[in-house]
């Protein structure tokens, strides 16, 4: 006897968006599975590009014009490494740029969040 499958459905009818990490895509493997899981919702996973000014101009423009209910991440990025910190009874992930960096990887990570 096979066991029905019974999807959540909190998120019947919301909008969600999936902001992906640095070096994946809108159509990874997590957003598929996430669309599997959550059917009646509507996942919108753009591409979104390395710079991270352009990454946020586009994250802000998708935010304005689909208004999503909910919006998740899955990565906190991986350029280099991060330290969480506590202040005020908040938790803060705080990272960390080169002298020699080329560009501002802290800011490239934030965009990727």
């Amino acid at each position: 006897m096979m066991n029905e499958i019974v999807y959540p459905t909190i998120m019947s009818g919301k909008k969600l968006l999936y902001v992906h990490g640095f070096g994946s895509s809108g159509s990874s493997g997590t957003v598929a599975r996430i669309r599997e899981l959550l059917p009646s919702a509507t996942v919108i996973a753009p591409d979104l590009p390395l710079h991270p000014a352009e990454a946020m101009d586009l994250l802000n423009n998708v935010c304005q014009t689909e208004k999503p209910d909910l919006i998740i991440g899955t990565s906190m990025g991986g350029a280099r490494p991060k330290a969480v910190i506590e202040d005020d009874n908040k938790l803060w992930v705080a990272k960390f740029n080169r002298m020699d960096d080329k560009w501002n990887n802290a800011l490239v990570e934030y965009a990727m969040l």
